[in-house]
Formats: C-alpha cells, sequence, structure tokens
C-alpha cells in the first residue's frame, strides 16, 4: 500500500496527516456509488481541472484546438476575404477559446497572450493585412481582443447577476 504523509509546521508544531496514495473517492449520484481514483487532472464538462485547480492544461488544449481550426481554414481557403474569414474565425476558433471561459478564466499573463496570439495569427490570414500591425487588423476587422471580451462578458455576467435577470 502506497502511502504518502502530509505534514505542515504550524507555530512550532507540526500538524500530519496520513494521506493514501490509492484512496477512491466515492460520489452518490441518483442512488448509484461512483468511485473514481485519485488522479493528477480530472476533465469534467470539457474543462480540465488539475489538482492545484491551476488550468494550464485546460487552456493548452483549447489553444491546440484554435490552432488545428485555423489550419482547417488556411488549407481550404487559399485566399478568404475579410467576411468568410470573420464567419470562420468566429464559429471555428474563438468559440474554442472562450469555451467555459467564465470557469476558467486565464489569470496568468503567460495564459493570456498565448490566448491572444492565436487571434494575432488568425488575423494575419487576410492577405490585405499581413503587413499592419495587430490593433489595426483589429479595427479593419471590427474585432476586440479576448480580454477586452472576457471583461465585457464578466460585466455582463455580473449585472445579470445582480438584477435577476
Amino acid at each position: 500500500m502506497a502511502a504518502l504523509f502530509e505534514c505542515a509546521q504550524v507555530q512550532g508544531s507540526v500538524l500530519c496527516r496520513h494521506a493514501d496514495i490509492n484512496y477512491k473517492y466515492k460520489m452518490i449520484q441518483q442512488d448509484h456509488i461512483i468511485e473514481s481514483d485519485r488522479e493528477d487532472h480530472i476533465k469534467d464538462p470539457g474543462i480540465v481541472f488539475d489538482k492545484n485547480l491551476d488550468f494550464g492544461m485546460h487552456i493548452g488544449e483549447r489553444i491546440n484546438k484554435a490552432y488545428s481550426m485555423l489550419w482547417l481554414i488556411k488549407r481550404n481557403f487559399k485566399d478568404i476575404g475579410r467576411e468568410a474569414f470573420l464567419l470562420l474565425f468566429q464559429h471555428l476558433v474563438r468559440s474554442h477559446l472562450e469555451y467555459c471561459n467564465s470557469v476558467w478564466a486565464p489569470y496568468k499573463k503567460s495564459y493570456i497572450d498565448k490566448l491572444e496570439k492565436v487571434q494575432k495569427r488568425a488575423t494575419k490570414m487576410i492577405p490585405e493585412l499581413r503587413k499592419m500591425h495587430y490593433p489595426g487588423r483589429l479595427r479593419q476587422l471590427n474585432l476586440t481582443t479576448l480580454t477586452y471580451r472576457k471583461s465585457r462578458c464578466d460585466i455582463i455576467e455580473t449585472y445579470k447577476l445582480l438584477t435577476g435577470k
């Protein structure tokens, strides 16, 4: 039996608890007992949680999926126009970057930069906008940064909670 002792020092004394690595967690759902093993991460409604509630693994998965959708667009549409790009980008790429982001809200600068980098690369796919800087491309496409969209969604959600709408 693999066991682990977790200890913490609190004001001169040491507190220890016995933590069994092979412990099975039990949940009761609709009169059924569900057992699960202790794992480093778990995927629940499409969101990957790790034991420290850090969403780095989830963000990596979302970014990879968004890049694969970008590659799909690039492969199938060699000379894409603005309207077609916007439609495909909003439905195939951005939806992956924003899926359930009110739960996993990126708070680390590195996570935010990685997510924004996907949109930066995507906006370069339109031939006439390739040479422009990122804010100019966003203005031309009438898009906002993902950070701004996240803040706006948070404000709207807070308003809904406070007003009961």
